[in-house]
């Protein structure tokens, strides 16, 4: 039978571990605001380039095929034989405790690896690398694969990271990039997306006409009565807004998968403190009874004891 002092040893131990809960949920609570902030200013610049980039081709959709029909020719001359694996860029967390915020990318992938040939794997972040290296250890780039923190701490590396990413797709290495990341609207809720890194459908899709082409590196805009004029030809400006758009684009998911696994761990270790005080709840009623029973017992074993006197 469970001794008084094993119960009270049981009830000190997880108080401990309530309060280290406590505390990493306000870590994460504090981290997770800031993070927010981040990722909301960075939503702002992408909405101004994407914008800006609306705005440049609205009326001569030519500067884009132009764009992508040289870069696609310069992709066949450089490679003959294009790749046709896809690259998934995997963003999980470097540690656990964060609910299932590693597990639904795990899911993810294992559901699309399943169609796919000769697919190459960059994951960021140690908490699914490890998971994934028996079973996939051939796809995974080891080199480009590391700590998301070594990344989202050093945005030098993520902008090499792309980099290297673009090589490849220029290269004909690779025929898409898809980034796999955990996406939250606010604490609460979360879904696993999947973009594609050069895409630019949204680009297209949502323009909203705001300039008339003028002569050749002219702009005439009605509302203000004004000229753009472009110092360079607008081929090579709206060439060099959409890298730089695509460079964003991918900030912005760094942003999004730390806020994600900021807000899953804050609302993981609330549960795990709700659990605790429950568990704490029942071992304190249970030393409780148990205390009054062995004093009742010891009350029962003196009025006995006196009668026999």
């Amino acid at each position: 039978m469970t001794s008084l002092r094993a119960v009270k040893n049981k009830i000190n131990s997880v108080k401990s571990v309530k309060k280290i809960f406590s505390v990493m949920q306000l870590i994460a609570a504090s981290k997770m605001k800031k993070a927010q902030d981040v990722f909301n200013s960075s939503n702002k610049v992408i909405g101004h380039v994407k914008n800006l980039l609306i705005s440049s081709i609205e009326n001569d959709k030519n500067v884009l095929n132009n764009i992508l029909s040289r870069s696609d020719k310069e992709n066949s001359e450089t490679n003959k034989l294009n790749s046709e694996a896809n690259l998934y860029v995997l963003f999980c967390s470097d540690r656990g405790l964060c609910g299932n915020y590693n597990s639904l990318i795990m899911r993810k992938i294992t559901a699309i690896l399943k169609n796919q040939k000769n697919p190459k794997i960059i994951i960021i972040g140690n908490k699914l690398r490890t998971l994934m290296e028996r079973q996939f250890h051939s796809i995974i780039d080891h080199e480009l694969s590391c700590k998301f923190d070594e990344y989202i701490k050093n945005e030098d590396k993520i902008l090499a990271l792309l980099d290297k990413i673009f090589l490849m797709k220029k290269n004909g290495e690779i025929k898409s990039c898809k980034a796999i990341y955990v996406f939250s609207k606010n604490a609460m809720s979360k879904e696993v997306r999947e973009t594609d890194l050069f895409s630019i459908d949204e680009l297209t899709q949502e323009s909203k006409p705001i300039t008339q082409l003028g002569n050749d590196n002219i702009e005439i805009n009605h509302n203000k009565d004004e000229r753009v004029i472009y110092e360079n030809d607008k081929i090579s400006i709206v060439e060099y807004l959409l890298h730089f758009y695509l460079k964003v684009k991918f900030f912005n998911i760094f942003r999004a998968a730390y806020f994600s696994e900021l807000a899953s761990r804050m609302i993981a270790m609330d549960n795990a403190s709700r659990n605790a005080q429950e568990i704490q709840d029942n071992l304190t009623l249970f030393y409780n009874k148990k205390r009054q029973a062995n004093i009742t017992n010891d009350l029962i074993d003196i009025i006995n004891g006196a009668e026999n006197l």
